[in-house]
């Protein structure tokens, strides 16, 4: 089993680490190096859990794709990148 680590070094390396995965998202975020044919369109509100959903999606590289599902829902779909 492995050492703990002193509450100071977690608390660095989770700022670290938060860091890191802010470049990370802000990387996945720019559309025009991913999609440079893609133009957005509309920016909407959305849910905590939505926003959440979205997140997860993007950390695990993909890309979210939204799709109206004939019945005023719209419908987010998870597409490997």
């Amino acid at each position: 089993m492995s050492k703990p680590i002193p509450q100071r070094e977690a608390r660095r390396l989770r700022k670290r680490v938060d860091e890191l995965e802010s470049v990370i998202s802000q990387q996945k975020n720019s559309w025009h190096s991913e999609w440079p044919s893609s133009i957005g369109i509309r920016e909407l509100p959305a849910e905590k859990g939505t926003i959440d959903v979205v997140n997860v999606c993007r950390k695990l590289g993909h890309a979210v794709v939204v799709t109206d599902n004939g019945d005023g829902m719209l419908k987010l779909w998870a597409a490997k990148i």
